[in-house]
Formats: structure tokens, sequence, C-alpha cells
């Protein structure tokens, strides 16, 4: 009968009171897959009622993740101040591990959390991993029991990149705007004198030309100038 073989450091995880965890927390696939082949529960809670699986995101262990959601890690287990591990994730910037955790449908708005994964992100300025849980859908009104909406939170820590990502998120530029902007992106300087030949409306016109004159005034003939300013004037 062929012999079982262990990891070399196998005793110092065995004597362990929480051994998944550990396991979890410093990237040991190879122990996990160990205790889990002899029956180990994968959802057991510490005395923070954290899992294998909260410990993982927390440290950022991508393949210790994706083994533990394999073998049927609670995807939204609560610890004992109701994080999940996307909380977890979130929070330490671990953007690998957001996106699979959101890929596997994790909830990015849990109910009854302290804080949820948006607040977590933003608090750290944590960017990407806020813009990824904004495009899963995540609410930008909730309040958490300190601060208030994530935008909010943005502002306490003074992240600019964060307040701009989450004002963009909450006022998104309508059709119309982005067609005014791509065509006035498009007209050059040079070429204000025959914008009015344009077949386009009479307000993307204006709308050009008062954003085009007061950044070439200084560069075109005053004439041209002054031709564009009667062109708008009603």
């Amino acid at each position: 009968m062929e012999e079982t073989s262990f990891p070399s450091d196998w005793d110092s995880f065995h004597c362990e009171e929480y051994p998944l965890h550990k396991a979890a927390r410093e990237g040991r696939l190879d122990i996990l897959e160990k205790f889990v082949s002899l029956g180990s529960n994968v959802n057991i809670l510490n005395h923070d009622r954290e899992s294998p699986l909260h410990e993982a995101c927390f440290c950022g262990r991508y393949e210790c993740v994706m083994y533990l959601l394999d073998n049927f890690a609670s995807l939204d287990a609560r610890s004992i101040d109701n994080a999940t591990p996307l909380c977890m994730a979130s929070a330490m910037g671990h953007v690998p591990c957001v996106k699979l955790l959101l890929d596997k449908g994790a909830e990015v708005n849990p109910a009854f959390v302290l804080c949820t994964p948006l607040h977590e992100a933003v608090l750290r300025h944590n960017v990407v991993c806020a813009e990824l849980l904004i495009n899963a859908g995540a609410n930008l009104e909730a309040s958490d029991c300190d601060i208030g909406r994530p935008l909010h939170a943005a502002c306490v820590r003074n992240s600019y990149t964060c307040c701009k990502l989450l004002l963009q998120a909450e006022n998104p530029p309508s059709l119309k705007h982005l067609c005014r902007l791509k065509i006035h992106q498009s007209v050059k300087p040079r070429n204000l004198k025959v914008i009015n030949e344009l077949h386009i409306p009479r307000s993307v016109l204006k709308f050009i030309l008062c954003e085009r004159i007061n950044k070439a005034s200084l560069k075109i003939s005053p004439h041209i100038f002054l031709d564009n300013i009667a062109a708008i004037t009603i």
C-alpha cells in the first residue's frame, strides 16, 4: 500500500487550531489541498467567524481563493463584523481576487455590512477595485455606519481619483453630450471660419463655437474672432 506523502512542514500546520486559515493566509496551496483531501471543512470559522476564504482574500492569495471556491467555499460568508471575502479583497486592493470573486457571483452589495466593498476600496484609495465594483453594480448611495456614502468616504480620504470616478459614475454623460464633445474635439481652431457651413443643429454650433473661441481667441485674427461671435449671437 502506497504511503501518503505530506509536506515537510506539515506538523507546523497540523498543530494549529485553524490550520486551513494559516495555509490560506500564507498561500500554501499544497497544505490546503492536503487538508481538503483528508476531509477538512473549507467553511470552518475561526474565533472572528472568518473562513479560510476570508484569509486568502485578505492576503491576496489568488490560487488559494480559486481552490477554495472550486471546493465549495461559501462565497459570501460573514465574519464577526459581517464582512464578506469581497470586502476583504477590496479593502486590501487585491484586484485579481476581486475580479475572481465578482466573476464567481459574489454579492457586490451585501446587506447589513458595516462597510460595503466599495467603501472599503475607496477608503484605501484602491481605484481599480472601486471601478470593478462600480461596473459590477455597486450601490453608490449605500451608507456605512460612520462616514456616509462612498463619495463621502473619498472626500474624507482626500482621494481625487476616487471622487472623480464616483462622480462620473453618478452622473454619466448623455449621448447627446458625448456627440457634442466628439465634434468639438474634431474641429481644429483653424476651421472656425467654416464651421457655420456644417449641417448640424444650431445649438451644437453654439456649443462648439463657444468652446473653441475661448481656447483659440488668441490664435486667430480679430476679424475671424468677431465673425464667429456674431455667428452665435441670438
